[in-house]
């Protein structure tokens, strides 16, 4: 009865929605005119946007464009906006018919020309123009240039604002020959940077870095921290980006990032950055590092290494954020290495973005106290031992496809780790004679792997509105997960002692996939509404097995790591009162309507569920 309710309901709402849909895609259509062509509706303003790049070497070009009529009368100008990979300038327009020219100047440039036709449709409330290509003009590659007054200052300004933009200029600030970025970064003023690599600026988390406008081995800041020479930089800034869904969009659909975005100087735009340290101690003490970079407007190549085993998997601070207290015990050796490869088209119709990383750790502690209170009844000795070792290794792959002329992006990782541990511990207390001891030996070995990503198609339709497809999905499992523990207490002299040798068996298992259907209405100020409809599916699976293996007899007694021959021995230890396995599977499906504001700084939204 109930499976039969439920199943009425989503076919409710199902139904419920594909009307709502009917409907909104009839009213999205684009509106009648009259025979003389003009919208029976008020006039309203369109955006006209395009790009500037040079014809050869396909790299920005900071040009002015004016804006012309048909017949050469000009109607507005505007220079280029440089940000990240694209130059970029917009108009606003009537929304009308019209066949307008670009008028594209630039030093070192011949002058440009290009035209487009207007033919507005729907509700559309923004037009691209081709890409405008301008060639170097003779006198732009060889001329005489006459050098004006020489001002010579004796400071630089280290930080200003360009809009919302912090700017912190590199080359004001005084660093000692060899650092890296991360030496500069704690130096510029209202900044914070953590052991871990986390990054404040003025009490606000940075979410990641940016190398020249791009991602850069996204989530791990301390690569590009202790791995960049300071003296490439050129200027970092500190502002708000826009998501990439966003960017395929041309509107703010989501939250921005808080992103920093290192800028090389123009000698590292393209070209080779290599460095290298090295070094030995006593005690078979060594450390090793390499970084190598390759730049240019098109293609970014990173590849790195990084081994020693002086307990170092960070760098101390500056700023007393790091003390003697927080060193690492024991010995720890740590090796990584990764790939990075980031390479776009010329024309920027498709980027890709690979990364790969590998660690190895191997983490070897022990430690030794004794202790003694004294007291008028008698003196309490006590003292205890501990000693571990832990082996272990992650990898991470990942892929960001991005293809801008049918706006798909794609983005899928791949993840896998392996751990074995050991450990053993011994404690003790006497008062003349024993009161009680205890030890205890461990082991335990564990195995991960994971995938998951996302695939985003955003198709634009003639008349300005979208359809939004997405699918997510991922999947997880840990198999072998297991654990040995033997352990003895004896809490007085003659009673017998507590011995447990005990065996776990665990393991899990999970996906889960979303699909989403959505179509996006565009409405004038800024306003949109979307009806979205998403298909879930979770399943989830984890077992715990528990064994008492002194149960079996004396042999037992104190051996650990190992298990019986025979199926049948080791469960006759099965420990049923502490063993337990599920298995879950959760179907959801989910339809809203979003009414969304779009404005200059921030994104509100509305959402109704049906």
């Amino acid at each position: 009865m109930f499976n039969r309710l439920l199943r009425y309901i989503n076919m409710k709402a199902i139904t419920n929605l594909a009307i709502l849909l009917a409907v909104l895609l009839a009213a999205s259509m684009p509106a009648a005119a009259h025979a003389d062509g003009k919208e029976s509706s008020k006039q309203r303003m369109v955006h006209l946007a395009g790009e500037v790049y040079d014809s050869f070497t396909k790299a920005r070009v900071s040009a002015t464009v004016t804006l012309l009529a048909e017949d050469s009368t000009a109607l507005d100008t505007t220079t280029c906006d440089i940000w990240k990979t694209y130059a970029s300038f917009a108009f606003k327009v009537p929304r009308l018919p019209a066949r307008y020219i670009f008028k594209v100047e630039a030093e070192g440039y011949q002058t440009a020309f290009a035209s487009y036709s207007l033919l507005p449709r729907g509700r559309k409330q923004s037009y691209k123009a081709p890409n405008i290509l301008v060639k170097r003009s003779r006198a732009g590659v060889y001329k005489d240039v006459a050098l004006g007054e020489v001002v010579v200052r004796g400071t630089r300004v280290q930080l200003a604002y360009r809009g919302d933009t912090i700017v912190y200029d590199a080359s004001a600030f005084n660093l000692p020959e060899g650092s890296m970025l991360d030496a500069l970064i704690r130096q510029m003023p209202g900044t914070e940077l953590k052991d871990n690599g986390t990054i404040y600026v003025n009490g606000k988390k940075v979410d990641y870095l940016l190398l020249n406008g791009k991602e850069f081995f996204k989530g791990k800041n301390k690569i590009m921290l202790e791995n960049l020479p300071y003296f490439t930089v050129k200027e970092v800034k500190v502002y708000d980006k826009s998501t990439e869904r966003s960017e395929m969009l041309g509107r703010d659909v989501e939250p921005k990032d808080f992103v920093m975005d290192v800028g090389l100087k123009r000698e590292y735009a393209r070209s080779y950055i290599a460095n290298a340290e090295a070094g030995a101690g006593t005690d078979s003490r060594w450390a090793a590092r390499a970084f190598g970079l390759y730049f240019d407007d098109h293609t970014r190549v990173t590849l790195f290494g990084n081994a020693n085993n002086v307990n170092e998997n960070r760098r101390p601070g500056s700023q007393g954020d790091w003390s003697p207290a927080k060193m690492e015990r024991g010995l720890l050796a740590t090796k990584q290495a990764g790939l990075s490869v980031q390479t776009e088209t010329a024309e920027r119709r498709v980027l890709n973005d690979f990364n790969a990383t590998a660690t190895w750790t191997d983490a070897d502690n022990e430690r030794h106290s004794a202790t003694e209170t004294f007291a008028s009844a008698g003196s309490i000795a006590g003292g205890s031992s501990a000693a571990s070792r832990a082996k272990d290794f992650s990898t991470m792959i990942g892929n960001n496809l991005r293809l801008r002329t049918i706006n798909l992006m794609s983005r899928n990782f791949v993840q896998y780790s392996s751990s074995r541990r050991s450990s053993w511990g011994s404690d003790s207390t006497l008062r003349d004679t024993l009161a009680n001891s205890a030890w205890n030996r461990g082991q335990g070995r564990s195995r991960w792997v994971a995938v998951n990503g996302r695939t985003s198609w955003l198709p634009t339709l003639p008349w300005g509105d979208f359809i939004n497809l997405a699918a997510t999905y991922s999947w997880q499992r840990r198999r072998p997960d297991e654990q040995f523990g033997l352990s003895r207490s004896q809490y007085a002299s003659g009673k017998p002692a507590d011995l447990r040798n005990n065996y776990t068996d665990a393991a899990d298992e999970s996906y889960d996939y979303a699909l989403t259907l959505g179509y996006t209405m565009e409405l004038p100020q800024g306003w949109y509404v979307e009806p979205k409809a998403e298909y879930g599916q979770q399943w989830q699976s984890a077992s715990t097995s528990r064994y008492r293996l002194e149960r079996l007899g004396e042999r037992w007694a104190g051996a650990t790591g190992f298990l019986p021959s025979t199926r049948d021995s080791l469960q006759a230890a099965f420990d049923w009162d502490n063993s337990d396995r599920s298995s879950t599977l959760t179907r959801t499906y989910t339809a809203t309507v979003t009414l969304q504001k779009a404005t200059e700084n921030m994104v509100d939204f509305l959402y109704i569920f049906i």
